[in-house]
C-alpha cells in the first residue's frame, strides 16, 4: 500500500511538471507594464492578446510572435531524477537550429530512487501537440507490473 501512494504521488508531481511544458495556445497581457530600459518576449501558437492598461514605454524592447507549430524548449524539474533525450529529425549544429515542433523529438524518463523508470514521456508526440506519458509501475516485490 505505501509503494502505490508512493508512486501516486511521484505521478502527480511529475504531472505538474508536464503541464509546464505545454506549448501556450494564448497569452493575455493585463495591467502590464514594462518600463524603459526593460525587455520581454512572448510567443504563442494561438494569439497574444494586450488588454487595456497595458503600456509599453518608450526605451524599452518588446517582442510578440504567433507561429503555428513554433517550438518552445520544455522546462523540466531540477527536484526528480531524469533522462532527457533529443531526437534531431535533420542535420544541425545545435540546438538553436531548432524553430519547429517537427525538427526534433524529445522524451524524458523518469526515475526513483532506486534507479528503476517510473514514467516515460514523448514531448509534443500527438498531431495536437500534446504529451504521451506511460507509468511504470511496480508490484511489491520490486517487479514492473
Amino acid at each position: 500500500m505505501r509503494d502505490i501512494l508512493y508512486y501516486s504521488l511521484f505521478l502527480i508531481g511529475a504531472m505538474s511538471t508536464i503541464y509546464a511544458q505545454e506549448i501556450s495556445e494564448t497569452h493575455i497581457l493585463e495591467n502590464y507594464t514594462l518600463n524603459s530600459g526593460e525587455s520581454d518576449r512572448y510567443t504563442a501558437t494561438q494569439s497574444i492578446t494586450l488588454k487595456p492598461n497595458t503600456w509599453i514605454k518608450s526605451g524599452s524592447t518588446f517582442s510578440a510572435k504567433v507561429v503555428l507549430d513554433g517550438y518552445i524548449a520544455p522546462s523540466l524539474s531540477n527536484m526528480e531524477n531524469y533522462i532527457f533525450t533529443r531526437s534531431f529529425q535533420k542535420g544541425m549544429t545545435g540546438t538553436s537550429g531548432i524553430t519547429k515542433n517537427k525538427d526534433v523529438i524529445e522524451k524524458v524518463t523518469y526515475y526513483d530512487g532506486l534507479g528503476r523508470p517510473v514514467q516515460n514521456i514523448v514531448i509534443k508526440a500527438t498531431p495536437g501537440k500534446k504529451d504521451v506519458i506511460t507509468y511504470i509501475g511496480y508490484d511489491a516485490f520490486g517487479r514492473q507490473s
